[in-house]
């Protein structure tokens, strides 16, 4: 993701854009060591299936460590909740602060191209799975929907008289451009696809008031998916984000991304587990 520059915010935070990115990475992390493992360990010996049981699982659950992993996969996977709504708040901060769109797009495509692999190794037990893309497709996908967003936004601005006369085609244009990026996205069956697209678009919408941007984004995922509903945890970070970058964690973040994936997959290989999927 592209780092923020330094812009003045309302609030006196102390929070830089590089913290919110390291403390979404932590999230991400936390839920991809439950997905990618203990999902594993409970989908191999069947024990999810036990837990979905006609008695809701109480006798398997009695047992104490396999209640430990299910319970903490539950918790872990919780706290992943976190990170996406941050991972959109920083998207749509690097897309307004960013001095080459162009490239700022680019790299982000790249990255998702790259972390494929890894990807789908890590959660479908093989090199190349099209049924679930990573979740930096759906944010390529909101990136280049805020681009086209922009320039409906830039051209209307530059004859107001026309834009009075027929404001509707902006609305037509910019509902066009949002229906496109869902589409895409569910078509290309990205990780959050078309909810993730809503969820930015809003939260696009939003980006002059930070609370009210991350609070709308975790609204529409809880509303969406209830599921979702340990998102709104992300608000706290954000409240004291103080509009600043910080370090410049964009290479690393890159880096770290497919690198964490194939780590736990090696992990997994391990334990003898490679071949079980978890999509």
């Amino acid at each position: 993701m592209a780092a923020t520059t330094a812009k003045p915010v309302k609030s006196a935070g102390k929070i830089p854009g590089s913290t919110l990115k390291i403390i979404a990475m932590v999230c991400m992390l936390i839920d991809h060591t439950a997905a990618v493992l203990f999902d594993r360990i409970l989908i191999s010996r069947g024990l999810l299936d036990a837990v979905n049981a006609s008695d809701g699982g109480a006798s398997f659950l009695s047992t104490g460590n396999t209640a430990v992993i299910y319970y903490a996969d539950m918790i872990m996977r919780a706290i992943g909740r976190i990170s996406f709504p941050i991972f959109c708040f920083l998207l749509i901060e690097g897309f307004m602060h960013t001095h080459d769109v162009k490239k700022y797009a680019l790299n982000l495509g790249i990255f998702a191209l790259v972390s494929e692999i890894p990807f789908d190794l890590a959660f479908a037990g093989k090199p190349f799975y099209l049924d679930y893309q990573n979740v930096f497709f759906t944010l390529f996908i909101g990136l280049v929907m805020m681009i086209f967003l922009q320039k409906i936004d830039s051209k209307a601005q530059k004859d107001a008289g026309a834009w009075q006369r027929a404001n509707w085609k902006v609305s037509v244009g910019k509902l066009l451009v949002i229906v496109a990026a869902c589409a895409v996205a569910t078509l290309l069956k990205t990780d959050y696809s078309a909810m993730g697209i809503l969820t930015i678009v809003l939260m696009y919408n939003m980006r002059k008031n930070k609370m009210y941007c991350i609070g709308i984004g975790c609204a529409v995922l809880t509303l969406l998916s209830l599921n979702e509903i340990t998102c709104f945890l992300a608000m706290i970070p954000v409240h004291f984000y103080n509009g600043k970058r910080g370090l410049n964690l964009k290479y690393p973040f890159y880096a770290f991304y497919p690198v964490h994936l194939l780590v736990l997959f090696a992990i997994a290989a391990v334990l003898g587990m490679a071949g079980v999927a978890v999509v």
